[in-house]
């Protein structure tokens, strides 16, 4: 039995309100297996610096979501999702 590869995938998404209106922005890595995705520098350097905007920018305003596709699918299905 093949592994569902979507279940390894990073999947996120960062939002937060400003004076000017909504940012938001999709976080996504699927060309490889969640630990090698996290494993890339390149890749934590960007999940750091997006996390870091969201701290810098939010106010405290929005979400931070970081996880894997399956995650995602499941919160969409409860109807808890981070876009609701």
């Amino acid at each position: 039995m093949q592994d569902d590869p979507c279940k390894h995938n990073v999947h996120g998404e960062i939002q937060y309100e400003t004076a000017e209106g909504n940012v938001g922005s999709d976080i996504c890595f699927r060309s490889k297996s969640w630990a090698e995705n996290i494993a890339d520098p390149r890749i934590r350097k960007f999940l750091h610096e997006s996390l870091d905007e969201w701290l810098d920018e939010s106010n405290g305003t929005g979400f931070f979501y970081l996880g894997t596709d399956i995650y995602a699918a499941m919160a969409e299905q409860r109807g808890t999702a981070w876009s609701k």
